[in-house]
C-alpha cells in the first residue's frame, strides 16, 4: 500500500515537472476583409504558449509553433474556430465570412441585343433593346430619331414615328471610346399598305390630245418644247474598293494621303465616324494618329467600311504595329 502511494506521487511529480503552465487564451481575428478566397490572419493571445492546434472549423486543422496563422476560407458562411494551446488552455470564436465580391471589367464593349426581326422595326410599334455584356453599369441610349439621350437603363423600349433606316448607339460608363452601334431599317405599315393598294388600281387610258394649231404659227407646235434650264445630274461617288482604302490609310502613314484623299467617296459628307483601334474620333483625328505610324512598321491593317450608293458613311479600322526585331 505504502509503495503504490510513493509510486502516486512520483507520476504527479513527473507530469508537474514537464508540463507547460498556459494562461487564459483568447483568439484575435487581425484581417478586416473577412470574404472567401481572401487569406485571414488569427492570433491566439497567451503567456507561455508553446504548441497551439488550430481547427478553423470547415474541417481544417493546424498546428503552429507560435502563436499566430492563417486560414483561407473557399466558401462564404458561419464558421467556429478553436484553439488548444500547450495541450491543455482552450479558447473558441464564431466568424463570419462574406460572399467574395464580382469583379466588373469596366473596359469591355457592350452588345446590343433587340427583338427586331431581321433588323427590322415599324412605325409606331414599341421595340425592346438591351445591352447583353457583363461590363456595364451605365447606359446611354440614342436611337438614331432625336438629338437627345432617349434612354439611361439595360433594357430601354422605343417607339419609332418616322420611318427610315436609324443608327443605334449605346455609349457605357460614361466613357466616349466605349460605343456600340446598331443598324436599323424602320418601316411605315400603313404608308407601304397605301402606296400598295394605289399600284393595284386599274390604269386609266388617256385620250389623245387635240392641238389647235393658229392660223400662222411662229413655231412647229408639235415639236417638244426644250426647258430653259437644265436639271443639274445628282452627285455620285466614285465606288471604292477594300484595296483603295487600305491604300488610303497606308498612304496616310507615309504622308503622301490625307484625310481630303477620303472625301470624294463622302458624298460630301466630311463628318463621318471612324472607329479606330477601338476609340470612336474623326476622319481628321484617326489621319492624325496614323501619321505617326510608318508603313513598313504596319504588322496588320483592318478596314471595314459602311457604304452605302456608294457614299462611304463609317469607317472601323483596326491596325497593329510590328514590335521590336519586325515581330
Amino acid at each position: 500500500m505504502g509503495g503504490l502511494c510513493v509510486l502516486s506521487l512520483i507520476i504527479m511529480a513527473f507530469r508537474f515537472g514537464t508540463s507547460t503552465p498556459c494562461s487564459p487564451v483568447q483568439i484575435q481575428v487581425n484581417s478586416k476583409l473577412l470574404i472567401a478566397g481572401n487569406l485571414i490572419r488569427f492570433n491566439a493571445e497567451t503567456v507561455q504558449g508553446k504548441t497551439f492546434s488550430w481547427n478553423f472549423g470547415d474541417g481544417a486543422t493546424k498546428d503552429e509553433e507560435t502563436s499566430v496563422t492563417n486560414h483561407e476560407y473557399k466558401n462564404a458562411g458561419r464558421y467556429t474556430i478553436t484553439v488548444m494551446v500547450n495541450g491543455q488552455c482552450t479558447d473558441m470564436q464564431d466568424i463570419n465570412i462574406g460572399d467574395a465580391p464580382v469583379i466588373v471589367n469596366t473596359n469591355l464593349q457592350p452588345i446590343i441585343s433587340t427583338d427586331a426581326t431581321g433588323d427590322t422595326a415599324y412605325v409606331n410599334e414599341p421595340i425592346h433593346f438591351s445591352d447583353i455584356s457583363t461590363a456595364s453599369t451605365k447606359w446611354e441610349w440614342r436611337f438614331g430619331q432625336t438629338s437627345i439621350i432617349d434612354a439611361t437603363d439595360r433594357n430601354p423600349t422605343y417607339v419609332y414615328t418616322v420611318p427610315g433606316r436609324k443608327t443605334v448607339k449605346l455609349k457605357i460608363n460614361d466613357r466616349n471610346d466605349i460605343v456600340a452601334q446598331y443598324s436599323l431599317m424602320v418601316i411605315d405599315k400603313v404608308a407601304e399598305k397605301a402606296a400598295a393598294t394605289a399600284l393595284a388600281r386599274p390604269k386609266i387610258e388617256h385620250q389623245v390630245p387635240i392641238v389647235i394649231m393658229p392660223a400662222k404659227p411662229n413655231s412647229d407646235p408639235l415639236k417638244p418644247v426644250q426647258p430653259d434650264v437644265k436639271e443639274e445630274a445628282k452627285a455620285k461617288a466614285p465606288a471604292v474598293t477594300m484595296a483603295q482604302l487600305d491604300g488610303l490609310v497606308r498612304g496616310v502613314c507615309d504622308g503622301s494621303k490625307s484625310a481630303a484623299d477620303f472625301y470624294p467617296y463622302m458624298c460630301g459628307n466630311k463628318t463621318i465616324q471612324v472607329v479606330y483601334n477601338s476609340s470612336v474620333m474623326s476622319l481628321e483625328k484617326m489621319c492624325e494618329e496614323l501619321k505617326d505610324v510608318k508603313a513598313k512598321k504596319i504588322k496588320s491593317l483592318n478596314i471595314i467600311p459602311t457604304i452605302t450608293d456608294n457614299c462611304l458613311n463609317s469607317m472601323n479600322v483596326t491596325l497593329k504595329k510590328k514590335g521590336l526585331f519586325g515581330l
